[in-house]
Order: structure tokens, then sequence, then C-alpha cells
């Protein structure tokens, strides 16, 4: 079936767009990023429970990206109530489900303050002036000219957004041109209802600290640059007018907007490029290791991978060089060892740069417990850190290692493995997982996702 062979989110979306070409892919992206039951991490994102549900409607036409907020809210409330609630492939629409999940809101019905205007002024500067409709009938008033949900014949959306906070409606006075802000939802929407960023309409600074003295410093973040990706270090990248820079938690920009790409801190240093190379920065802004790179990835225990001249090498926290360029691809140390590609093959090396075992593999994974996957031929084994095959390449598939045991397939039959190749059996009817088992790797969570998917479906 169709969303049985999908594992992650993008795979899942290709799947979809092979069935029709012409679908939209950022839309239906966006619906199923509104899954609170997703899963991302370093290795991906990967579709959460409520998966199939989104896509069988947005398929038939029935949910639409605009509703993604309002999708999320739900899936949130039903996935905290779904043993009181029918089974979500039972709601034939999001209206279905809103109308049962709201129920179990529990949010008090907000009501205008008796002594405000139904349209209140809040904000009033050279460049702008701002607006609260604290009514429904506001909301039409002042959105009459706009593609706002809030200013539709269906007085539902207003009501769905103002029982968690005011809607801001931004005017600038060279123009007419209108914006509204919902900070609790982080939308900032045009007159067409398309998102954008504040910090890229020219909002003045007195209106940026009104609204950093109305709403969480967060949630201000989240709608004022182009993008935001969260705090590391004390620190977060940010992106605005196509240049990255990094922010405190007050939201003061500590290290200028001035870069190509910039990526998080770790331990001290972030990896930033500039003029189409790649360097290290430390927490002040100042430049550890030049920018000479071609691509750089973030350090792990003690190297960081670098690209130049399409060769992959290490580097250490200095800056110099450990491991020369010579690889096709490289991947971070694990264990103490890391994996390479040379010529499409897989092998490993320690920090000194000595090879574990040569490239010879179609496929590795890392190091986890002492042991590391390899795939030769279409079979799966393990190696141990001597680069001896201690259990024979015979497996269909075979995950990384987790609490002593790992999962795999033989001849179309799934199981556990211990470290000394003895076979558990898995039985998919009960789903008991080994008593020993006290820790599930992703590998398991995603074949137990799709195994759920396909009882839905």
């Amino acid at each position: 079936m169709l969303l049985t062979e999908a594992k992650s989110l993008e795979k899942l979306i290709s799947i979809f767009q092979k069935r029709n070409p012409n679908i939209d892919i950022e839309g239906l992206k966006q619906l199923l990023l509104s899954d609170p039951t997703i899963v991302s991490n370093d290795r991906g994102t990967f579709i959460g429970k409520y998966a199939t549900w989104i896509g069988n409607l947005f398929v038939k036409g029935l949910i639409k990206p605009g509703d993604s907020w309002e999708l999320k809210k739900a899936l949130s409330i039903y996935d905290q109530n779904k043993q009181s609630l029918l089974p979500i492939e039972k709601y034939t629409s999001l209206d279905a489900l809103l109308s049962d999940t709201m129920k179990f809101a529990q949010v008090a019905k907000k009501e205008a303050p008796a002594h405000k205007e139904a349209l209140e002024k809040v904000y009033e500067d050279d460049e702008w002036v701002v607006y609260i409709p604290h009514t429904y009938r506001a909301s039409r008033q002042i959105g009459q000219d706009t593609h706002w949900c809030t200013a539709s014949s269906n007085p539902s959306y207003y009501k769905s957004y103002t029982q968690d906070g005011d809607l801001y409606v931004n005017i600038r006075k060279s123009d007419g041109a209108k914006f509204q802000i919902h900070f609790e939802s982080s939308q900032a929407m045009d007159a067409d209802d398309e998102p954008v960023a504040l910090g890229e309409i020219g909002i003045s600074e007195g209106l940026r600290n009104f609204y950093l003295q109305r709403a969480s410093v967060l949630n201000f973040l989240k709608i004022y640059y182009k993008d935001y990706y969260g705090f590391s270090d004390g620190l977060a990248v940010v992106e605005l007018n196509d240049k990255f820079g990094f922010i405190d938690k007050t939201g003061r920009e500590v290290i200028p907007l001035i870069y190509d790409n910039a990526y998080s801190f770790s331990n001290g240093l972030a990896i930033v490029a500039l003029n189409g190379k790649y360097g290290f920065i430390d927490e002040t802004g100042r430049e550890v290791i030049p920018f000479k790179y071609d691509g750089a990835k973030a350090f792990s225990e003690g190297f960081a991978r670098v690209l130049l001249n399409n060769k992959y090498g290490y580097i250490d926290t200095a800056g110099k060089v450990v491991i020369p360029f010579k690889y096709d691809f490289a991947y971070n140390f694990f264990e103490g060892f890391a994996r390479v590609v040379l010529n499409d093959k897989y092998g490993f090396i320690d920090k000194t740069g000595r090879e574990l075992t040569p490239c010879k593999y179609n496929y590795a994974n890392d190091f986890r417990e002492g042991l590391a996957t390899v795939k030769l031929n279409d079979k799966f084994g393990y190696i141990d850190k001597t680069g001896k095959e201690v259990i024979p390449l015979i497996y269909d598939y075979a995950s990384e290692f987790a609490a002593g045991l790992a999962s795999a397939e033989l001849h179309g039959n799934w199981g556990y493995i211990d470290k000394q190749g003895n076979w558990r059996s898995y039985n998919k009817e009960s789903w008991r997982l080994p008593e020993s088992i006290t820790k599930i790797t992703i590998s398991d969570i995603r074949y137990m996702v799709n195994e759920c998917i396909k009882r839905l479906i």
C-alpha cells in the first residue's frame, strides 16, 4: 500500500508525488509537519501517527495548507484524549475532528473587555499603526480587503484564534499595506494571507520593542525572522534577508547577520559560511578556523569533517588537519571510529587516520556498543573494533545495537539478535518486545510505525 513503504517525511512526500505529479508538495509537507507525533532528530524527519489520515484528506481536497495551525491543535488534543474519541480514520474531515476535540480543550471563551472598543488602537508611530479587533465584526471590518480567514464569513476562525491570544493588525502608513500577527500560532501574514517575516517588511524599532513587551521573546523571534533555528549553547541561528547571524535569549543580535549560512553552536564553536567558504567562529563572533573549506560539519569527539577540493578530511578544534583530504565522503566519529567512503565503498578509520577496515562494504552504520553494522552483497552483519566480522553477513536487514540487542530480518522474518548472534523471535501479533530491551533504536521505531500504518489503512 501507499504509505507502508514510507519511513521518512521526504519518502512519504515522494510517494504521493509519484501518484500525483501535480500535487502541492509544499502544502502537503506543511500539513504533515503539523502532526504533533512527528519524529525529528539528526537522522532526519519521520512521519507521525497521523500521516496516513492527513495525506488521505489532502489528496481528497478536504484539508488545505492554511488549516495547518488548526490541524496541529486538534491532533494535539486528540492524541491526549484518543481513548475517549473515535479512531482517527473515522473522522472524514478536519471540522469533524475539531468538533469532537474542542470538547476537551477546556479553554474559557475569551470575551472583549467591556471597557475596550471593538477595534482598539494599541500602537502608533510615524510609520505604523496597530489595532486589535476584539470582536468578530471588528475583525471583518478591518480585514475586509484581505484574504484572512479571520475576516471571512465563518466566525469560527476568529473565535479559534482569539481564544488563545489577541490578533494584531498592522497598517503601514506609506502604502496602507496590512499585516496580521498572531503570536500564539507563530503567524505573521500579509493581506494575501501569505507568511512574512516582520524583519523583512521594515517594522520600526519602536514597534519591535512594543511587541517584545507584549509577546514572549520566543514567539516574537519566530515571526520576526525569516527562519529561526532554536537555541544551542545560549545562542540561536536566525535568518533575515538571506543572511544569517546569532541572537541570545533576550532577542539581542550578538553576532551580526552577515553570513551566507550558519549552523548551531556546539562545544563553543559554530560553522558559518562567507563568500562561498566555510569556517568556524566562537561565541563572540571571532574567527577561530579560517574560511577556506567548501563544506564543514560539527565537531564530534574532538574532530570535524571538512570538504576541500571535493575530498573530505578531518580537522581538530585548533584547525589543524589531522586526517588528510582523500575520501569521497566522511561521517562523524563515534566510539573512536568514523565511517568513510571511497569509490562508493564504506570502511572505517580511527582518529590517527589508520584504516580499521578498507573501503569495501556497500554500506555501514556507526559503531554502537562496540559493534557496527556492515552490508556486503545485499547482506548485513557486524564487525567489532578490530575490524573482524564477528556476526556473519547473512541478514536481509540489521539495525544498530541498543541495550545489547539489535533488530534484524532473516528470510522475511523479524527478530532480535544479541552480540553473540543468537536469534530471538519477534511476535508481531502480540506487539511484545523482549523483556531485556530497555532502549529501542530509531530503526525499531521506523519499523513499528510502518506496521501500525499498515493496520490503519
